[in-house]
């Protein structure tokens, strides 16, 4: 559906629209819930007792990483057109790992149990698994880049031994708490049998060992986002059938569901009239600007329109002889044009047809190309 179809269709076929749009979300939605455990399956690829393993092989890491990345469906959380800096992503990511994700997901569970008014609790659940979920896709974005970064000598370390005894082999760094916490000390005899000397190690650069590092701690991360924080959120509409009293029993459930549903049909509705009436007003915008390009001005229908409520304006704010008083003109021009039922009958009475939305998106419009200095050159109507 076009976004004029959108904005000024009938309400019978743009509800029609939405509705079968609304109800394919909610299948992919309930089919990702329902599929959760394929998350687990690959996080339990790089978790505190496979993460030395994974990191020999980074291909295959690669390769688990972007099928985490495809597991969450685009018509539910996208975030190719949101920009990140790396450092921001690491902070989120350490935040909604760690206890403060832990604790937001517990309030929010045990708010949904114990409150009898439920459907702001469940916005909140909503709200929270938007950030979980967006946490993951920017974490993953980042740490497929990083892997890229690693040199191959250092990549050829890492198939023949943890990270930790290749931090053990030189003192520059030190073992990291973050990696000294997930894995065994590392002795001095099985030093002795890995296939590089410390010498090699020496030859990394520090940047290739907090790379090393900082990817060895995002990964142990995003596996506690995933398999903790995302899976004890999803539960709470998974379960439920009473053997806890951190569930729902099943008439719980189904009210849950049902609201959960409700909200995502109705920000469904809302972001589409919001992303329609937005680039409509840009459109708009851009004709009420337009000028010059070989054509009369009044060509451009938008841009006549423009020019016709200035006029009105004008006219209401008064002219004058005296060119010092322009100045004062435009004031009281701008003034006018601020007032939302001045501005709105001034175009109703010049578009009569128009439905209201049709009306709001011009006010909009107008103002814009006001105050981009699009009218400039109509100021000589003051002059009388």
């Amino acid at each position: 559906m076009g976004i004029l179809n959108k904005l000024f269709g009938t309400n019978e076929r743009l509800a029609r629209e939405i509705e079968r749009d609304a109800e394919k979300r909610i299948t992919i939605w309930k089919a990702y819930v329902k599929s959760r455990d394929e998350d687990d399956v690959l996080v339990r690829r790089f978790n505190y007792g496979t993460i030395d393993e994974a990191l020999r092989d980074l291909k295959k890491l690669d390769a688990t990483l972007a099928a985490l990345q495809k597991r969450v469906p685009k018509e539910i959380v996208e975030v190719d057109e949101e920009e990140k800096l790396d450092e921001e992503i690491v902070a989120d990511l350490e935040r909604m790992s760690g206890a403060h994700g832990s604790k937001r997901s517990r309030e929010i569970k045990n708010a949904i149990i114990a409150e009898e008014k439920k459907l702001p609790h469940c916005e909140a659940y909503l709200k929270h698994a938007h950030d979980l979920l967006t946490t993951r896709l920017h974490t993953i974005r980042v740490l497929r880049g990083y892997l890229r970064l690693i040199p191959p000598d250092a990549c050829e370390m890492l198939r023949t031994a943890n990270l930790n005894s290749i931090l053990a082999a030189t003192d520059r760094l030190g073992i990291p708490k973050s990696v000294k916490e997930i894995t065994p000390e590392i002795s001095s005899d099985s030093l002795k049998v890995t296939l590089f000397s410390p010498q090699a190690v020496a030859s990394l650069s520090d940047g290739t060992l907090q790379l090393l590092v900082r990817i060895y701690g995002m990964l142990i991360q995003l596996y506690e986002l995933v398999c903790n924080r995302e899976d004890g959120l999803y539960n709470l509409l998974t379960k439920g059938d009473g053997r806890s009293e951190d569930e729902l029993n099943v008439e719980d459930l189904a009210e849950i569901r049902k609201i959960v549903h409700s909200i995502l049909i109705e920000e469904r509705i809302e972001a589409e009239k919001k992303s329609a009436e937005d680039r409509f007003v840009k459109m708009m915008l851009e004709g009420m600007r337009k000028e010059g390009g070989g054509e009369p001005e009044s060509q451009n229908h938008y841009r006549a329109l423009a020019e016709e409520i200035y006029g009105q304006l004008a006219d209401r704010a008064g002219g004058t002889d005296n060119s010092d008083d322009i100045v004062e003109g435009i004031r009281r021009l701008e003034r006018i044009m601020k007032n939302d039922k001045v501005l709105a009958k001034i175009i109703r009475d010049l578009r009569p047809a128009w439905k209201e939305k049709m009306v709001v998106c011009t006010m909009q419009a107008f103002r814009k190309a006001y105050n981009l200095g699009a009218f400039m050159g109509l100021e000589a109507q003051f002059a009388t």
